[in-house]
Formats: C-alpha cells, sequence, structure tokens
C-alpha cells in the first residue's frame, strides 16, 4: 500500500573532490473617413504596428480630401513599402516622418516619394528604423481618383548580410513577415551557444513559400547548395516544418517565396539550455564581492553547462509539502548548512559559493551537491528528488536530479580572475570553475555517477564511445578520470577538465570525454 504522506532526506555528497596546482492575410478595409487633413498628419488614420501585408481602398481629391495619410508603426528595424494603384487620375505616393512631432509635415520630412506621370501606378519601398511613419496619397490640383492601396512591412533582410538577427536562440520564439514579387526572400539569423535541435515552422501561408535552414560555413555571405542543411518544400499554403539536430554556431533561416505574395508566422524552436544561479549570501569573507572579476568568470563558466537540456522540474513547497536544503558551508567551516522550504525556478540548478583560506595546501576548490529533507506527499518527495527526472528515482540511477550545492574557492592562492590565459605563475579560476560545476552536477558525486563504476574504470556508455570505445580508467579517489587522461576539444587533443589535478599556467575546457560522462549521470546534451 503506498503511503499518502512520506518524509525522505539524502545528506549532502562528501566535499572531498578537489583540484590541486601540481601539473495575416490581406484585410481590404472600407472608404477612408472624409475629414479635411490640408496636409496635416493630426487626422491620419493609425494602422498601428504593421506586419506583413495590409490592403486598401478610398477615393482622395477636391471632392473628399486633397491628401490623406496613415501612419504605421514598424516594431523594428525593416522596409517599408506601398503600392498605389487603380488611379483614375494622377496622385502621388510618400512615406513621411514627423520628426518634430508637430503632426505638420516640414521639410526634410518627405522620406521617399513615388510621383511617376499620369495615372501610372505608384510605388515606395525604402528601409528604416523601427517607429511611426505616415504613408501620404496626394492627390493632383483639381481631380479625384479611387485607388488601391496595399502596405507591407518586412523585418526580415532579403540577403544573409542583412538577415534579422534573433540573437542566441533558446526556447520559442516567432515573427509575422510578408514575402511577394518585390520581396522574394526573408533570412533570420540565429546562434546556437552549443549542440541543440532547432525546429522551424512556416504558417499563416496563402500562397506558396518553402523554408530553409542554412550555415555559410564559408562565411561569404552567399549561400552555396552545400550550405543548405534541409529543406521543407510542400507545395500551395501547406504549412513547411523542419527540425536538424545542430552543433553550437551561427545558422540562417531562409523563407523562399515560390509563387504568389502572402504573410506569413515563422516560428524557431530549440530547447533551452540549463541555467546556473550562484548565490553569495554565505561567503563570509566578502571575497567575492571584493574580485568582481570572479564573478564574471563563474558566469563563463556556467555557459559551459548551457547545452545540457534536461529542463528539471521547479522545485515550489506549499499546501502542505515542505522542504530543506542542506549543503557544506562555502565559506570553508566543516559545518553543514541549512535552508529551509527555498524554491528553485524550472530548468535551474542554484550553487552557493565562497572562498576560504582553511583549504589544504595546494587545494584551489571544494565542491559537492547537496543534500535535502522533504516532507509532504509521495509525489512532492519524488519531485524533490528526481525534478522530473525519471531515472533519478531507481534503484541504480541513470539520471540526477540535483538542485544544487556548493562549492568552496581558495582565497589564498595566485589566481588568474581575467578572460585572458594565464601567466605561468597563475591558478586559472575558470578552469577550476568549470572542473568544481561538474562536481555538482554529478561527475564523482551521483549516484548515476557510481551506477556505472566498477572497481578502477568507469562504464557509462557515452564515456566508453567517448573513449575509444574503452572504459575510461578512474582516479584512485574514483571522482575523477585518471591523471593524464586526454579526450578532445573540436577535435583537438587536451588533458581533459576532469583529470584532478591542473597544472600552473594552463587554462582547460570541457572536453568530449567531460561531456559524456554529463550524458552517462543522466544530463542530455542539446
Amino acid at each position: 500500500m503506498r503511503a499518502e504522506w512520506m518524509s525522505r532526506s539524502k545528506t549532502p555528497a562528501k566535499t572531498n573532490n578537489r583540484r590541486m596546482a601540481l601539473h495575416p492575410v490581406p484585410l481590404v478595409q472600407p472608404l477612408e473617413r472624409r475629414v479635411l487633413c490640408d496636409h496635416a498628419l493630426a487626422a491620419a488614420i493609425n494602422l498601428g504596428a504593421l506586419a506583413g501585408e495590409q490592403a486598401f481602398s478610398g477615393s482622395v481629391g477636391p471632392a473628399t480630401n486633397s491628401a490623406v495619410y496613415r501612419s504605421v508603426t514598424l516594431s523594428a528595424p525593416g522596409t517599408l513599402a506601398a503600392y498605389l494603384t487603380n488611379l483614375s487620375a494622377h496622385a502621388d505616393l510618400s512615406i513621411i516622418r514627423d520628426t518634430n512631432h508637430n503632426q505638420t509635415i516640414d521639410t526634410g520630412e518627405v522620406i521617399t516619394k513615388c510621383a511617376r506621370p499620369g495615372t501610372a501606378n505608384q510605388w515606395v519601398s525604402t528601409p528604416l528604423p523601427a517607429g511611426t511613419y505616415y504613408v501620404g496619397i496626394a492627390a493632383a490640383t483639381g481631380a479625384s481618383t479611387r485607388y488601391n492601396l496595399t502596405l507591407f512591412a518586412s523585418y526580415a533582410g532579403v540577403t544573409p548580410a542583412t538577415a534579422r538577427n534573433v540573437g542566441t536562440l533558446a526556447g520559442s520564439v516567432s515573427f509575422t513577415d510578408f514575402v511577394g514579387y518585390s520581396h522574394t526572400d526573408g533570412y533570420y539569423q540565429f546562434t546556437l551557444p552549443g549542440p541543440r535541435t532547432v525546429a522551424a515552422s512556416l504558417g499563416g501561408l496563402t500562397a506558396n513559400a518553402d523554408l530553409q535552414l542554412i550555415r555559410d560555413a564559408n562565411h561569404d555571405g552567399i549561400v552555396q547548395s552545400s550550405e543548405v542543411l534541409a529543406t521543407s518544400s510542400h507545395g500551395g499554403s501547406t504549412a513547411e516544418t523542419l527540425s536538424k539536430s545542430l552543433p553550437g554556431g551561427t545558422y540562417f533561416v531562409r523563407v523562399l517565396r515560390r509563387s504568389g505574395d502572402t504573410n506569413y508566422k515563422l516560428t524557431l524552436s530549440a530547447p533551452p539550455g540549463l541555467k546556473i544561479l550562484f548565490d553569495y549570501r554565505y561567503d563570509k569573507s566578502g571575497w567575492f564581492a571584493a574580485h568582481p572579476d570572479a564573478v564574471a568568470r563563474l558566469q563563463d563558466a556556467a555557459q559551459s553547462f548551457a547545452d545540457l537540456t534536461d529542463n528539471p522540474a521547479a522545485i515550489v513547497p506549499g499546501n502542505g509539502n515542505g522542504w530543506s536544503e542542506t549543503f557544506s558551508d562555502p565559506a570553508g567551516s566543516a559545518q553543514t548548512l541549512t535552508l529551509r522550504n527555498p524554491v528553485v525556478a524550472a530548468n535551474t540548478v542554484v550553487i552557493y559559493v565562497g572562498a576560504s583560506s582553511s583549504l589544504i595546501s595546494n587545494e584551489l576548490g571544494r565542491a559537492a551537491p547537496g543534500g535535502w529533507n522533504a516532507v509532504g506527499s509521495e509525489q512532492w518527495v519524488n519531485a524533490v528528488e528526481g525534478r522530473g527526472q525519471h531515472g533519478a528515482l531507481i534503484p541504480n540511477p541513470t539520471d540526477n536530479g540535483t538542485w544544487g550545492g556548493s562549492i568552496t574557492f581558495s582565497s589564498t592562492t595566485n589566481w588568474n580572475l581575467s578572460a585572458a590565459l594565464p601567466k605561468p605563475t597563475q591558478n586559472d579560476f575558470l578552469s577550476v570553475a568549470r572542473h568544481e560545476i561538474c562536481h555538482v552536477l554529478g561527475l564523482g558525486t551521483a549516484d548515476s555517477w557510481n551506477t556505472y563504476v566498477s572497481a578502477n574504470t568507469f562504464t557509462g556508455p557515452h564515456a566508453r564511445a567517448a573513449n575509444g570505445g574503452k572504459d575510461p580508467i578512474l582516479s584512485p579517489d574514483r571522482g575523477h578520470w585518471a591523471d593524464g587522461t586526454f579526450s578532445t576539444v573540436n577535435g583537438v587533443k587536451q588533458l581533459c577538465e576532469m583529470d584532478p589535478f591542473l597544472q600552473t599556467g594552463t587554462r582547460r575546457a570541457l572536453t568530449a570525454l567531460d561531456y559524456a560522462g554529463l550524458q552517462d549521470v543522466g544530463w542530455t546534451l542539446g
């Protein structure tokens, strides 16, 4: 019979893992309002933020107004274009910015204008920064004319060089835009901080448009066929979708017109990477407050783990469910600290950090995951222990649901706190920080690590594959790879980050074997 309420706890891992320094479709609107504008902008019809294509009809001339205006807002830098067709008498078309906000068209405020003779169609298009603009239609003296007006705003660039920059892609983002006869391509640029599976979808189509995923491998700004990584090309107005696993880097998505004009909605998504939240409240000596570069290097170190995409569930006490964190004092005392009923956000690990002069000689850092005590429903206790990672709850765990832990750094060593490489006499703080974070995340410390420890080897399948098909040898403490273990970083041979020793004057990054170890303890890479 399952218990409805229960209590369970786990003690913090021992902190004997250390590092030494020895070695929308077109919209038709009714006729415009009959108001006297007299070349003023106060009576402009406000269309708000313009995205994609919109179509209107109306009339202009002595019987109505000699000029009519519509105001539109560009929510980001883009191209604003207007077509004026179906004229029975001459009318001019212009784009205006009321820079002094007096609602009058002053000298220099007409950005672009088209005044083709007679009843010829008028067309203007110009790249603009974000802001509010006016589209004006002015009739010839003594003449009236009906017209059709089509406006569109495109925020996507027409080449890779002018692509709309999405920035770092984490989670999901959507864009509404337009492709058509005069704007046949829409490029979007995004960056992945590490391996990710990227998905893209193109919907809301009323004509045929395709979707491509591109990497400009030779950085020439020209898309060769070999640089198109994936394509979705259905006929008609069928939605397009694609998905592909990618390494870290910069990529482009291209929306490509095949026929007709169409608005579209583009959605790009990639799983968000793990967030590491550093908490300095127990840094009793104030070492980190006095060394802001060390804080910056910790943030740099955290980026090495942004490729982990498990999305651990949030821990939110309440409704009779409670818990407490227990962890080693990051100020270096022998105490175990307790923090009752904290909230841990989803996809977040909390690490309490401090510095101390009490570490043993040549010890640069000390770290371990924290323990916990939870009281409440079985579902709640399992949530605290596993954070939604079901493999963390089985007898021989294959996953890790840690909330975080603590790290103590030496306050007396000759640190290199710079982003630049260390000098020969310095110990590299960034390298040590990465190493200790690995321990908090379970390398050498988690129950799922111990699942794969056999004598002096580690039998995890990912580590074996990254080690040329052989089980990596462990150090005597079974919490590190054996001293002298090499792997690769982007194909370049390097001593592993989880080697127990760091040579003074050197910097290391996480190698393929280190990442494989993280996968074996339960973290998902990309």
